[in-house]
């Protein structure tokens, strides 16, 4: 109701913005939109065609970010985001191919255009066009039981010859990473609002100075270019703004912001009540601001701004 809301108050502001460019039959153009009646479905708004005189007054459904547009007076007119159009890319529908991870998928040719594959590492569908695999967040996919990942990762525990605490390790590509928060307090460490008890659930907060001597021995604080290269083994070459969804936990992040985990990283929310967790860096971008990963429950992105020296923030050490 409240989309068709929003098309009919398009519409009319529309209308009498500019009387003579929007035809009497607009709204009944929204509404074959919205019915999937699209005289074309793309997967990314980079493929919509010259919008000439023949093209003019035809409707085009963008799948990435179910986007619908209108061709008049030869421009395109955006209309609406997140229509719920009942075409079968809106459908839940089986994914045509199936894989394990991003680099199994086949290559993208003719025979396969509009094809979907289905990466399970990602529980993401991707479209091929165009020669390649475009990464769609707004595709529905049925996933049968025995596709969907299970999360099941070998751990490999390690022990901190300082103080006694056993951590659980994970390979992902190259690197061997703590698939835990570091626990080990030095004078300057907290826990979380001050309760031991928190420390023992998400590990102790660091100022930077004090986290870049916190890593036992065999690990270190990892650099930015350690992070970054986390991040582009996970994703695979796929969609960079999952590597969030990938790293993070699968329960404990507050508006349904939970993770799929599939490598093992297990990033668990520490800050704001289960919104935000943070791992300090080695690198500075400039003195006195070095960069974290900062993971939020709202987005699936992985970030790494940087911040003050002063914040106190988790570690994650990665193997020497």
């Amino acid at each position: 109701m409240k989309k068709l809301l929003l098309c009919v108050l398009t519409f009319v502001v529309l209308s009498i913005a500019s009387p003579l460019l929007y035809p009497e039959n607009f709204s009944e153009l929204t509404a074959a939109l919205r019915d999937g009646n699209a005289d074309t479905v793309l997967v990314t708004e980079r493929e919509l065609p010259q919008c000439d005189e023949k093209m003019n007054s035809k409707t085009a459904y963008v799948i990435n970010g179910s986007e619908g547009w209108i061709c008049l007076n030869e421009e395109w007119i955006y209309v609406e985001n997140e229509l719920d159009c009942k075409t079968d890319y809106q459908r839940e529908r089986e994914a045509d191919i199936v894989v394990t991870f991003y680099r199994e998928l086949p290559s993208c040719d003719q025979e396969l255009d509009r094809k979907i594959g289905y990466v399970v590492k990602h529980e993401l569908g991707y479209i091929c066009s165009k020669g390649g695999w475009v990464a769609s967040k707004d595709i529905k996919i049925f996933t049968p039981k025995k596709f969907q990942s299970t999360n099941k990762v070998k751990t490999v525990p390690i022990k901190d010859p300082r103080d006694g605490q056993i951590y659980k390790t994970v390979v992902i590509g190259t690197q061997t990473w703590m698939a835990e928060n570091l626990n080990y307090k030095v004078e300057n460490s907290s826990c979380y609002q001050n309760a031991d008890s928190n420390c023992t659930k998400f590990g102790r907060l660091y100022t930077w100075y004090d986290a870049m001597l916190a890593c036992p021995t065999g690990f270190h604080l990892p650099t930015k270019a350690e992070f970054d290269t986390l991040i582009a083994t996970v994703v695979e070459g796929g969609l960079m703004d999952i590597a969030g969804k990938i790293l993070k936990s699968t329960s404990g992040w507050l508006y349904d912001g939970n993770g799929i985990d599939s490598y093992g990283f297990s990033a668990i929310p520490v800050e704001h009540g289960g919104m935000n967790a943070s791992f300090w860096s080695s690198t500075e971008f400039e003195k006195g601001r070095p960069y974290i990963l900062s993971l939020n429950s709202e987005i699936t992105e992985a970030d790494l701004p940087a911040v003050s020296y002063a914040k106190s923030v988790s570690v994650r050490c990665v193997m020497d």
